[in-house]
């Protein structure tokens, strides 16, 4: 099923200023408060300092993570 899957994205660079203004106001009312109440949560699988940008990375390369794997700047 894995091989399967596809994956999708977008960018906001063709987006005019008005619309991407209008996205941020959207994500501030509906989006920012489900995740602060906890509502609505992202997967994180590990948070590394960045010292060990290598290691994320290597994580990352594995495919073993189940979520998003965070470098923390400020650790």
């Amino acid at each position: 099923m894995a091989k399967r899957v596809v994956w999708t994205g977008s960018t906001l660079r063709p987006q005019s200023v008005a619309n991407k203004a209008q996205i941020a106001q959207g994500l501030a009312e509906h989006v920012w408060p489900l995740l602060n109440s906890g509502a609505m949560s992202i997967p994180i699988d590990s948070v590394f300092p960045f010292a060990q940008v290598v290691q994320a990375h290597q994580l990352m390369e594995s495919g073993k993570h189940k979520g998003k794997i965070v470098l923390d700047l400020d650790a």
